[in-house]
C-alpha cells in the first residue's frame, strides 16, 4: 500500500509528557507515539522523561489519515530539546533524588499524632502527618518555578520516587507515599502525600490491623505487657463485634497476643 502526504503539517500547541525509565529509542519512540490520541492531525510534541538517567528527549509525533481504508497512521521523529527545558529537568530531577534520600525518614514530634495506632481510622491525623512531611523537607519548600516543565510532568515523575518511612514520638511506625502535585508554579505548589494501607507497625515492629478481618487470627509479639495492652485495647476498641477475642500470654522473657474469633 502506497501512502503518499500531501500538503504541509501545522504545529499543534498540544504537548505530553511521560516517563520511559532507561528504553531504549525504538521504546522511547513507541511511548511518545502512544500519547497522542488516536486521529490526532498534525505535529505534536512529546517529551520522554528518563528519570533514572536523568535524560529527556523530545519527538515530533506525526498524525495522518490514509482515507481510502480508513486508517490513521503516526510516526516519530528525534529531534533536539530546547536547552532551558533540559537544564530545568535534569536540576529537577537532581533535586529531586536528593530529596528522596532526605526523606527516607521523618520523625513526628510529641504533640501532634503520638502514634501509628492514631492514623489507622483517622483521615484528620493522617492529615497532620502528609502536611509535617510536606512542611518539613526542605526540597518542597525551595522548590524554584520551572518555566518548561509543565506541572503534569513533574506528577509523572514523584508518583513513583518518593516514599518516606515516619517514626512516631511512641516508636511506631508507618510509610507515606508521595502521590502526586498539585497547584501551580505562580500560585504555589503543594505536595500530597498518602498513607501506605498495611504499613503501620506498632513499636515492637508488629503490623497493626485495619480491618477486622486482618484483626482475626492476629498475633503479634511484644517486649512488655504494657504495649502487648496497646494492641489488645486497640483491637478491642475497634474489632470486638463477631465474638473477637484476644489473649497475651507470657512466653520465653516475651508477651504474644493472639486474636480470633471464638
Amino acid at each position: 500500500m502506497l501512502i503518499i502526504l500531501l500538503g504541509s503539517f501545522d504545529l499543534q500547541a498540544t504537548e505530553y509528557w511521560q516517563l520511559c525509565n532507561s528504553c531504549s529509542e525504538g521504546q522511547r519512540q513507541n511511548t511518545a507515539k502512544q500519547q497522542v490520541p488516536i486521529y490526532t492531525q498534525g505535529i505534536v510534541a512529546v517529551y520522554i522523561m528518563d528519570y533514572e538517567n536523568e535524560e529527556i528527549f523530545k519527538y515530533n509525533i506525526f498524525g495522518f489519515n490514509e482515507p481510502a481504508e480508513n486508517l490513521y497512521f503516526s510516526a516519530a521523529r528525534s529531534v533536539v530539546v530546547e536547552q532551558d527545558i533540559e537544564n530545568e529537568y535534569v536540576q529537577f530531577v537532581t533535586d529531586f533524588k536528593a530529596a528522596v534520600e532526605e526523606a527516607s525518614g521523618i520523625t513526628m514530634p510529641g504533640g501532634t499524632v503520638n502514634s501509628s495506632f492514631d492514623i489507622i481510622h483517622s483521615s484528620y491525623n493522617r492529615g497532620l502527618v502528609t502536611n509535617h512531611i510536606a512542611n518539613n523537607l526542605s526540597f518542597f519548600q525551595t522548590i524554584a518555578a520551572t518555566a518548561g516543565i509543565p506541572l503534569l510532568a513533574l506528577n509523572k515523575l514523584v508518583n513513583i520516587n518518593l516514599v518516606t518511612t515516619v517514626t512516631f514520638p511512641d516508636g511506631s511506625t508507618a510509610i507515606f507515599n508521595l502521590t502526586g502535585v498539585s497547584g501551580s508554579f505562580e500560585e504555589g505548589i503543594t505536595f500530597e502525600f498518602e498513607y501506605k494501607e498495611g504499613t503501620a507497625k506498632d513499636s515492637n515492629g508488629n503490623t497493626i490491623p485495619e480491618s477486622a478481618a486482618q484483626a482475626n487470627n492476629y498475633q503479634g509479639t511484644y517486649n512488655t505487657q504494657s504495649a502487648a495492652n496497646t494492641m489488645t485495647t486497640f483491637i478491642s476498641s475497634w474489632y470486638s463485634g463477631g465474638g473477637l477475642i484476644c489473649t497475651s500470654v507470657a512466653v520465653k522473657g516475651k508477651v504474644v497476643v493472639t486474636c480470633k474469633k471464638e
